[in-house]
């Protein structure tokens, strides 16, 4: 079974972030049904479309695209297309909360959030221990945090 992440971060406010994240889910999907990933008979794998927001003002644009879409007369409003997305609003997450968290992506938040060099350092221990114990299958996403660590 694959089970599809999709992440798309944000720092800047979008109104029609649903469009968007739709639009990838279902071009994803028509790969799959073109590569033969999927076939008739199957169904398509679940996808948790997700943003990660940094923006310093509050999210305020939907969470799922039917309420972007005008309200058709009559019954056919259960036509609309409908999907959800989760949002990180990552600013507005608890620092103690991140910390007691202990998984990468919280370390990252934390990092991120840092307002000095010092700051960041706890957090940066953590995700270097993490670096340790974490296998070879795992060395492309060390050195993009790395490399993303050293431009921040």
């Amino acid at each position: 079974m694959f089970v599809y992440l999709l992440i798309e971060f944000q720092t800047k406010h979008e109104p029609f972030m649903g469009v968007r994240l739709a639009n990838y889910v279902t071009l994803l999907y028509q790969d799959l049904i073109a590569t033969g990933e999927v076939s008739a008979g199957q169904l398509l794998p679940p996808v948790l479309p997700m943003v990660v927001y940094r923006g310093e003002q509050r999210w305020t644009s939907p969470l799922d695209i039917k309420a972007l879409i005008e309200s058709p007369p009559g019954g056919l409003s259960k036509y609309l297309p409908s999907m959800r997305f989760l949002l990180l609003e990552e600013v507005r997450m608890d620092d103690d909360e991140l910390e007691n968290m202990c998984n990468l992506v919280a370390q990252i938040f934390r990092i991120e959030k840092s307002e000095t060099v010092k700051a960041s350092l706890p957090p940066l221990f953590s995700f270097i221990e993490w670096s340790k114990r974490a296998g070879a299958q795992q060395d492309s996403l060390k050195r993009a945090i790395k490399v993303w660590f050293t431009r921040a």
